[in-house]
């Protein structure tokens, strides 16, 4: 008759997104492989949209959008917008056009940090930089940290649909 709140799952949820946003955001554990870093925040993100409510997403979103703003040289409320932007398609879409496994999630996450790294470069250095400099930040840069992010993608969605499973046996 009780409904189980689930502490410690929040609890864990909110160190994953702590630890992505500080500990592997740059100033802790480097995960660049090659020269090419991953949007760890947008990895866990995604997973973390594909199995919330929608209200839970968008304060998710806009929480790791702040502190990524706040740590970021430039940016003026570019992260916020577009995690916030991201975290709501990716919950929308991961709810009524793609599936929940794992393909689907890993190509939406792919795809919303394409779309970040293409929005960043629009704003930020697309009209500043000549067009072989453009092509090689989109090409050596962009894409394969695009790749490397929606592959560090899997461990959370296979933590996430446990915590959501954890949370339907109630």
């Amino acid at each position: 008759m009780t409904k189980n709140r689930h502490w410690g799952l929040k609890i864990a949820c909110i160190l994953i997104f702590f630890l992505s946003l500080t500990f592997f955001g740059g100033s802790g554990i480097n995960l660049a492989v090659l020269g090419v870093s991953p949007l760890l925040v947008l990895s866990v993100l995604t997973a973390f949209a594909s199995y919330s409510r929608i209200s839970v997403t968008v304060f998710a979103s806009l929480l790791c959008g702040i502190v990524t703003d706040s740590v970021s040289a430039k940016g003026y409320c570019f992260n916020t917008i577009a995690f916030l932007i991201f975290g709501v398609l990716a919950n929308l879409l991961a709810e009524h056009v793609f599936n929940r496994n794992l393909r689907a999630t890993v190509t939406l996450c792919f795809l919303l940090t394409f779309t970040y790294y293409l929005a960043y470069w629009l704003c930020f250095s697309a009209f500043s930089l000549i067009f072989a400099d453009s092509m090689r930040y989109l090409l050596q840069w962009c894409l394969p940290s695009a790749i490397y992010t929606a592959v560090l993608c899997i461990p959370f969605y296979f933590l996430f649909r446990k915590f959501k499973q954890i949370k339907e046996l109630d």
